[in-house]
């Protein structure tokens, strides 16, 4: 079975907000408690603490600080690097843990108390740590063995740690099972440790079996693992399944994220999938845009996302054929309709005929060089992500019988495309400008050359150049984002030269619709073996192929899995 580490890779299913992880933060970043194995919550982003409790291992009181952790789909199995005995971890949907000790292990539970938190019995042998500052309370049962609970009480915040000791019986064995709650405790199942494991192994399985097959076995099931345990129910803002960008940090969905993510999971999963896209259209506001991120709790509009959205219904069309029903397509027209109205009303300089983005958020490539300048910036990527997006609602439109919007989106896609090669073509390359005074960014970012994305549609002159000036991008590793000779090029810049799952993917297709398969190819090859080597990071060293920033993150893992499908 696969395994992984927890340092990078949290555990966690389908079906919770819950996950375990050994959290790892920068400088004085980590919670008081201390570097660990903790259970985290991973609603809220970005105003709750995500760590719960600290899950520590004791041996005759004493915390056993050196031990050996294996992480796998259906569980967490922790033992002493000396001496006998482990204690295993897992979940049951959607918010119990699971805890299961051999060998006279004991395993505490430990929080410092912070404003409005307390600790406190609830009856029938239920602990309860009040984890005000997450919004959750967890109540611990003890099935075998004995429990105690320490808390130096106070009437409104408990004083230092709040702690439950699960001690096993006389045999040295250890059961006890933590719910999470919010207003009324319901008791969650108590299956067996071994039971529940197995359980989620099949789930887990089921998810994986539902997909395409790769012969990268390995990496694959890491993948389908990522996107498997980013999975959560239904709550609060969010109303559907959603898959989170991580169970690290990135605990959220992005406006665009989702879209990759679509992708993976539509020819076995279409369900999901639709529900990835959708869970947007149900927060978009009334004059048509898309929050730029949302969490069960916590939603914002400051900036937006690019509209990628009909290049998803074109590539899902082509993997998927099946996949737009009537009812789905209908659904998808008149969302991405208001959206890309909305960049069409509200979005563009007084007089000018190209939309702008306001941040580098808007963009998704936030700290990308373009940006140097400021904005207003209008730029050849969101001008061809238009084009593709107007020309697949018009096809959307043909499919639903509205001869007469398909016409007028082809139309404007048109009238776009012209003006991105009158204004933006300087006869070498594609260049974003100001949208206040058209002034030139002097750039070696390559988000002008996302206007690949056209394809056929390009002029093959500009089409022929823009390909060349791409190339000297390429690394072993995939496609760069800022040119590796550009002054501003930074190892771990962000935008500024790591290599992205999304620009990676955007450029495949741009190049596969050229007809361009071997240096599409090439570059997909790179991106894969990154993966390979690295995990699914938010982006990667590239140069080295070394994972950086976020380890966990699934559309690193959605366009791992969709480009080795094509």
């Amino acid at each position: 079975m696969l395994t992984f580490d927890l340092a990078t890779t949290p555990f966690s299913r389908r079906g919770t907000w819950l996950s375990l992880s050994q959290p790892h933060y920068a400088g004085s970043g980590y919670p008081a408690e201390g570097q660990g194995i903790y259970l985290r919550s991973n609603c809220g982003r970005p105003n709750l603490r995500r760590e719960l409790v600290k899950i520590e291992i004791l041996r005759h009181d004493r915390v056993i600080e050196q031990i050996k952790t294996v992480a796998q789909p259906d569980g967490v199995t922790i033992r002493p690097r000396r001496g006998q005995g482990c204690v295993e971890l897992t979940l049951c949907a959607p918010g119990t843990l699971l805890v299961s000790a051999k060998g006279a292990l004991t395993v505490r539970l430990r929080r410092r108390a912070q404003a409005g938190e307390v600790a406190h019995p609830l009856g029938s042998g239920l602990q309860v740590i009040n984890c005000r500052q997450s919004l959750m309370r967890l109540a611990i049962e003890c099935l075998q063995g004995e429990q105690h609970l320490h808390a130096d009480w106070a009437p409104d915040t408990c004083h230092g740690d709040m702690m439950v000791t699960l001690k096993p019986d006389q045999k040295g064995h250890l059961e006890a099972a933590l719910d999470s709650w919010q207003s009324t405790h319901h008791r969650g199942p108590r299956p067996s440790m071994a039971a529940a494991r197995k359980a989620l192994a099949k789930e887990f399985e089921a998810f994986r079996a539902a997909l395409p097959r790769h012969r990268q076995a390995s990496a694959c099931e890491l993948a389908d693992y990522v996107l498997f345990s980013c999975t959560v129910p239904p709550r609060g803002l969010l109303k559907r399944e959603a898959v989170l960008m991580s169970r690290n940090w990135m605990d959220s969905v992005w406006s665009w994220d989702n879209c990759f993510n679509a992708m993976a999971l539509a020819p076995g999963h279409p369900k999901l999938a639709f529900d990835q896209l959708m869970l947007e259209a149900d927060l978009q506001d009334a004059d048509g845009a898309y929050p730029d991120a949302a969490n069960d709790s916590f939603i914002h509009y400051n900036f937006s996302k690019p509209p990628v959205q009909g290049i998803t219904y074109r590539w899902i069309q082509r993997i998927a054929p099946k996949f737009w029903t009537r009812s789905r397509t209908a659904a998808f027209y008149e969302s991405v309709s208001r959206f890309t109205n909305w960049w069409l009303k509200h979005r563009r300089w007084p007089g000018s005929p190209l939309c702008h983005y306001l941040h580098g958020n808007d963009s998704g490539w936030d700290n990308s060089s373009v940006f140097d300048i400021g904005a207003p910036l209008e730029g050849a990527d969101l001008a061809a992500f238009l084009c593709e997006q107007m020309r697949a609602l018009a096809d959307m439109a043909k499919r639903l019988g509205k001869t007469g919007e398909a016409a007028r989106w082809i139309k404007q896609a048109d009238s776009m495309q012209r003006q991105l090669c009158r204004l933006l073509w300087d006869g070498r390359r594609f260049r974003s400008r100001l949208a206040v005074n058209q002034q030139p960014v002097d750039s070696q970012s390559l988000i002008p050359a996302m206007a690949i994305v056209l394809g056929k549609a390009l002029d093959p002159t500009i089409a022929t150049a823009v390909i060349e000036d791409l190339r000297s991008f390429v690394t072993p590793w995939g496609i760069a984002t800022e040119h590796p000779e550009s002054e501003r090029y930074e190892s771990d810049g962000y935008w500024r030269g790591p290599i992205w799952a999304p620009s990676t993917f955007l450029i495949v297709y741009g190049l596969l619709n050229q007809g361009e398969e071997l240096l599409a190819k090439r570059i997909a090859r790179g991106f894969c073996k990154a993966c390979e080597k690295s995990g699914f990071a938010e982006n990667f060293d590239a140069l080295t192929g070394a994972g950086l920033r976020d380890r966990a993150y699934t559309w690193t893992a959605s366009v791992y899995r969709t480009l080795l499908l094509k």
